[in-house]
């Protein structure tokens, strides 16, 4: 049974920080950041610390991208700096700026907009419950999972709905034994984010359900009739119609 006992260590933080923290609008990932700053600044008595990105990402359970790119927007609006690096390891040393009426969030650091639906569409119980199922698979794979659905949940790179559908499929895909390497998921976010800018998120997350829906091993992006690397702006001609994929993107 744990029993924490202030006398074995503590952090200490003055009363107005907190209040200035939690009266403000920072996203999850970057609250559990500056609980981790505090605690290897405030709780050894000092002001900064060298911490890399593989560290605080090992230490929150997350995806060095999405760790490297809330640590830029706090450090964007004020909220920590970044003084140097350590020689040797090249982590950055890091540093809680206290002087809150400096703070920039709503500009910065606000991702409310942005990540208010996306919340209720990832959730970590489901994420967990898949998990539990999975038999086979080393602790590294499923952290793996884990991170690209915390990836996703995040990600301003994609519109919401494609992001909803690619959740689904690493679902899909988990069911059948499948996680994706960290180089594969970000090859297919790339490919994703490129078919969506060619085709329109709408078309996107028809052909990713299509795709689930029909047992697929992989996306059909075939479908779409498109190169997604090609400097061509003109479709080469789908093998649906455009009758098909709006009916697809409505049940999507």
């Amino acid at each position: 049974m744990a029993n924490p006992q202030r006398e074995n260590g503590y952090t200490g933080i003055a009363n107005e920080i907190l209040e200035a923290v939690y009266s403000r609008k920072f996203n999850g990932t970057q609250l559990r950041i500056l609980l981790l700053l505090w605690r290897y600044t405030y709780g050894y008595n000092r002001k900064e610390h060298d911490l890399s990105l593989s560290f605080i990402a090992e230490a929150l359970g997350s995806a060095e991208e999405v760790v490297s790119r809330q640590i830029t927007r706090l450090i964007r609006c004020g909220v920590i700096c970044s003084v140097g690096k350590k020689k040797g390891s090249g982590a950055r040393i890091l540093r809680f700026c206290k002087d809150y009426d400096k703070w920039n969030i709503d500009e910065n650091c606000n991702t409310q907009s942005v990540n208010t639906r996306v919340d209720k569409i990832v959730t970590p119980s489901l994420t967990d419950k898949l998990c539990e199922t999975m038999t086979g698979q080393s602790d590294n794979n499923i952290q793996e999972y884990k991170n690209q659905i915390l990836y996703l949940k995040e990600s301003e790179e994609l519109a919401q709905e494609v992001k909803l559908c690619l959740k689904k499929w690493l679902e899909y895909k988990l069911e059948r034994g499948v996680i994706y390497s960290k180089t594969a998921f970000r090859s297919l976010i790339e490919v994703t984010k490129l078919y969506s800018e060619k085709r329109g998120k709408m078309m996107v997350a028809a052909i990713i359900m299509q795709s689930i829906a029909s047992g697929y091993t992989g996306i059909i992006w075939d479908k779409l009739g498109v190169n997604p690397y090609s400097s061509d702006e003109a479709y080469v001609e789908s093998k649906y119609d455009r009758n098909d994929l709006e009916l697809l993107s409505r049940n999507a």
